[in-house]
């Protein structure tokens, strides 16, 4: 049992971090994992899923299986270097398909675009 609060989100970041999902409770209650980036609605022909934990020929195995039964897929690439699973096909779910890939014990996240830098002004001299 982990200390405090604290300790279980840091350890439930490391294992997303690693690649890995699952349930965590501490003291009778629900610890989230980090949020994903993945909007409920977004529907699109590509996603590209980061993070994955697919460090060999099991846990790709495991991701390409998971990932199969998703509405409108057409296509898997897994990178295992670059630990990400795309998905190509029709209208696919972007929510429903890291839900695979968690119900089968796999953290997954997406990029999300970066806000731009606002201009800095010149700083005046004195």
């Amino acid at each position: 049992m982990a200390a405090n609060t604290k300790a279980v989100t840091a350890g439930i970041a490391s294992l997303a971090k690693s690649g890995f999902y699952g349930a965590a409770i501490h003291e009778k209650k629900p610890v989230p994992f980090p949020a994903t980036g993945a909007k409920k609605n977004v529907r699109g022909e590509a996603h590209t899923l980061r993070g994955v934990h697919l460090c060999c020929d099991a846990c790709v195995v495991g991701a390409q299986k998971a990932v199969e039964t998703v509405p409108g897929l057409q296509a898997i690439e897994i990178d295992r270097k670059l630990r990400t699973v795309k998905l190509i096909g029709k209208e696919i779910s972007l929510a429903e398909s890291i839900k695979a890939l968690q119900k089968a014990g796999f953290y997954a996240h997406v990029r999300t675009p970066k806000k731009p830098k606002s201009p800095k002004s010149p700083k005046k001299k004195k």
